[in-house]
């Protein structure tokens, strides 16, 4: 009778531990569908370079401060008076009013010939003519660098020595605030080594005023970068910008989508 019930007892187990199987096998079967449905409805999208990215060389959100958030810790230095309270896009921004710029040096940047560079950043430009965003080089350290962006009559794009502007119309930027990923070349800047996305929207590069460097020692990016003014300390921009980024590479069309989407 022992055996019996042992018999009876170990064919029960087996029934529950089969059904258990093929639940379980059921339920990796629902979410592997419904994980397949998803991705193929939305796709699989990771953010593009995360903090802990290599090629990421500085993070500045501009949160009330100018600290490097990325693994690099290369803090910024406040040149004049800013407000970095003022509201932006992702938490708070700098105000840039003509007087002021963010000096940062000792970037990790490739300064080989014709290496790529990248920035990606928020921008609110109030319509100022004859100001820049950025410029590569510090006159104060005697890092040169001579690559701009630039605005100047009716116009926006990268700039060399020659203050040329390789870009677009600036009338559709005043007075809202735009994403912009622009791609600097060690190289005379040309549409084909260059670029600027504008909202993840690559822009058609064309030479709008005079002309770029004929040279390359006038044309590149170098270890220190001036946000809110030229190398020199003119040209000082007037607006906001926000969640400023610097990347030791070339940013793709895709990146830059990718970073706007993350906004």
């Amino acid at each position: 009778m022992k055996k019996k019930n042992r018999a009876i007892k170990k064919t029960s187990e087996k029934k529950v531990s089969k059904s258990r199987n093929l639940v379980i096998v059921f339920t990796i079967l629902v979410l592997a569908i419904a994980g397949y449905t998803y991705f193929y409805n939305y796709g699989f999208q990771l953010p593009a370079y995360p903090l802990n990215s290599p090629n990421l060389i500085g993070h500045y959100t501009f949160d009330g401060n100018v600290l490097d958030s990325s693994l690099s810790h290369n803090n910024g230095e406040i040149i004049g008076l800013l407000d970095c309270n003022s509201a932006g896009i992702i938490g708070q921004a700098c105000k840039f009013s003509g007087d002021s710029s963010v000096a940062l040096n000792n970037l990790n940047v490739n300064s080989t010939n014709r290496a790529k560079t990248s920035v990606a950043f928020l921008m609110y430009w109030d319509g100022t003519d004859g100001v820049m965003p950025l410029g590569w080089g510090n006159s104060a350290t005697g890092e040169r660098g001579f690559s701009n962006l630039y605005f100047s009559k009716g116009y926006f794009g990268i700039s060399s020595y020659e203050s040329g502007i390789l870009g677009i119309s600036s009338s559709n930027l005043k007075n809202k605030w735009v994403y912009v990923v622009a791609v600097f070349s060690n190289d005379i800047p040309s549409a084909s080594n260059s670029a600027i996305y504008l909202n993840g929207i690559k822009q058609n590069l064309v030479q709008q005023i005079g002309i770029n460097s004929g040279s390359v020692e006038y044309a590149t990016v170098s270890n220190s970068l001036q946000i809110g003014s030229s190398a020199t300390g003119m040209y000082k921009f007037s607006g906001m910008i926000d969640d400023f980024r610097v990347f030791n590479i070339e940013l793709s069309q895709n990146d830059a989508l990718e970073l706007y989407k993350e906004l």
